[in-house]
């Protein structure tokens, strides 16, 4: 295959995973707790190639005064129990299910030991995440550190490895953490590779044309 071609089709490639990705966390940018991948390219070979990295660096917060509203501060991410198996969560808009447990995203939190019940009275979050109810201690939530390569799963929740490491981040009762990647940054970065996408496609189209061109101009010479 010509070396052109093969340049301008791993380009092309390369370009539209990244606009997949930019896209997505334009679409999540108000999406409390959402962290951002970041893209970059690479040659091998001829070949760009597309990589990308769980961004897991802190949002800026804000205050809410709501009792199961929690932002971490510092590294962490609250487990949550799934159908699917464990999964990890940064939003912290805490909510308690029918059966009396906190829940997040649906899903009931997990909690060193196992669920957390409500309990009865003045719900409140130390910063170690331990969840006492007028002096009764609860539990303690389970925060885990992740690598930046985590997968996630549809709902966009990371899929938590059999081992993880614990986390140290601090939990702060009445805050939100809003996601790391600002809608505006979002957007500027989707225009440009919008561009660069359109540019490479428009690319490729002309040398796979001339290479194809030429082509036939040499069967024709032989015939």
């Amino acid at each position: 295959m010509n070396d052109a071609v093969i340049a301008l089709r791993g380009s092309l490639v390369a370009s539209g995973r990244r606009l997949e990705t930019v896209a997505s966390d334009l679409a999540n940018s108000t999406r409390t707790g959402h962290k951002a991948t970041r893209t970059a390219f690479r040659l091998e070979g001829l070949e760009p190639k597309y990589e990308s990295r769980l961004d897991l660096g802190q949002g800026p917060t804000h205050y809410t005064g709501q009792p199961l509203d929690l932002a971490i501060e510092g590294p962490g991410l609250i487990v949550i129990d799934t159908p699917g198996g464990q999964r990890a969560v940064r939003q912290g808009h805490l909510d308690v299910d029918i059966q009396g447990r906190l829940s997040l995203a649906g899903y009931p939190v997990r909690g060193e030991g196992g669920p957390i019940l409500r309990g009865q009275g003045k719900l409140e979050f130390g910063l170690d995440g331990t969840v006492t109810a007028d002096g009764a201690r609860l539990g303690r939530l389970r925060l885990v550190d992740l690598p930046h390569d985590t997968p996630r799963d549809l709902d966009g929740h990371f899929i938590v490895p059999p081992e993880p490491a614990p986390a140290d981040g601090v939990v702060r009762q009445g805050f939100l953490e809003n996601t790391n990647l600002p809608a505006e940054e979002a957007a500027i970065e989707l225009d440009w590779t919008q561009h660069h996408y359109r540019a490479a496609a428009r690319a490729f189209e002309l040398v796979a044309d001339d290479v194809l061109g030429q082509a036939i101009e040499r069967l024709g010479r032989r015939s």
